[in-house]
């Protein structure tokens, strides 16, 4: 059997997720590599890597998964999918989660008049 070594390829659904305050994110890469496990994916946010105490990463069928717990507004940005196999070049992608504004329950009468 010939044993053919490929760099890492990674594939994203969707450049961008959006998602409500306090609702899970839930972000994903496909990974084309050869070899791959695990320890060769890496996620960070705004170019550091993840410490979300809230952030759980999951690896399946050559997937790499990042679900976020209840999202605030202080997870926006750009969340970063890094594979290093040692073949060629690293490759990564990026999604940027966006958070939906929580618009206020009631619109109060005044809010749209000038001060007189």
């Amino acid at each position: 059997g010939v044993f053919v070594a490929d760099p890492a390829k990674i594939t994203i659904e969707s450049e961008w997720a959006l998602v409500g305050p306090g609702e899970p994110a839930h972000l994903s890469c496909k990974i084309d590599a050869n070899p791959l496990d695990e320890s060769m994916v890496q996620w960070t946010y705004g170019g550091v890597p993840l410490s979300n105490p809230r952030a759980e990463l999951k690896f399946r069928d050559n997937k790499s998964f990042l679900n976020i717990d209840g999202v605030t507004k202080e997870d926006e940005g750009s969340y970063t999918c890094r594979v290093d196999n040692g073949i060629g070049q690293p490759s990564n992608a990026s999604i940027f989660l966006i958070v939906k504004r929580e618009l206020p329950k009631e619109i109060s009468p005044f809010s749209n008049s000038f001060p007189t």
